[in-house]
């Protein structure tokens, strides 16, 4: 979203303001095997969590905004 309120919680919710333009960005499906033991699923999350940052920044790009994910 190119104008937005974000508010002050974990995760930095977005609420888009009045008329303001956004993207919806999808990426490929994960799989997750239904036996997965803990370090198979921290490595899901780890590998979901760089996705989705990517995915983020793509979507700031094709609005041609700054990106917020850095400090």
């Amino acid at each position: 979203v190119d104008r937005a309120w974000r508010l002050r919680s974990w995760d930095r919710f977005v609420v888009p303001k009045p008329f303001a333009r956004l993207c919806v960005h999808y990426g490929e499906p994960i799989h997750v095997p239904a036996d997965a033991d803990d370090a198979a699923l921290e490595a899901v999350a780890a590998g979901l969590r760089q996705r989705l940052l990517a995915a983020e920044r793509d979507a700031f790009a094709q609005l041609g905004v700054r990106d917020d994910l850095d400090p």
